[in-house]
């Protein structure tokens, strides 16, 4: 309750041009954002720009903004629009570049370990990117952003059963690939 009554008071300040309620609530919800748009985008760079946007819409549209559901759950849809506008109009054939591996360790065990460790976590990313889109994008909101299948449920506009049954489909398809990957590292 506290949170809603912090977020009424936030919406309040913004209508009435307050610039350090725009700030309280970037540094509140910029980087979550920014991580939540990176699912469905893939690219860091482009969804940081993507949430810049529309913070920039809140701010530039502050006066005549009516929000009906919470704040929060406005911000995320709003991204979450964005988001999927954005992947729209990028060609289907881009690929997402995977993180290099780049570390000085010393001691040669170390390096060996984090090597696998590193080329294990790679293995695990691109198995769940092996999931239909919106399995993958369900999995990744409850694992990676910790979202509860209710907030999931709202954001994408579906059941929280759906939700239930897609996370239990992943897991399901990824628990027997993930331990031929630990059986292979041994």
């Amino acid at each position: 309750m506290q949170d809603n009554a912090q977020e009424k008071e936030l919406l309040s300040r913004l209508h009435d041009g307050d610039e350090q309620a725009l700030s309280k609530l970037m540094d509140r919800y910029f980087v979550p954002l920014c991580n939540f748009c990176n699912l469905f985008i893939g690219d860091m760079a482009t969804s940081e720009e993507l949430v810049a946007d529309v913070f920039y819409t809140i701010w530039t549209r502050r006066m005549t903004l009516e929000i009906h559901t919470n704040l929060k759950s406005y911000i995320y849809t709003a991204v979450k629009n964005k988001a999927l506008q954005k992947k729209r109009s990028l060609s289907s054939s881009r690929s997402v570049p995977l993180d290099s591996i780049t570390s000085e360790v010393a001691d040669s065990h170390n390096a060996l370990t984090h090597l696998t460790l590193q080329e294990f976590n790679n293995d695990i990313k691109n198995l769940v990117q092996t999931l239909p889109e919106k399995r993958r994008v369900i999995f990744e909101l409850n694992r990676f952003e910790s979202l509860s299948y209710k907030e999931i449920a709202t954001l994408l506009e579906i059941s929280e059963k759906t939700v239930h049954n897609q996370i239990s489909l992943a897991i399901k398809y990824l628990r027997p690939r993930i331990s031929l990957l630990r059986n292979n590292m041994a």
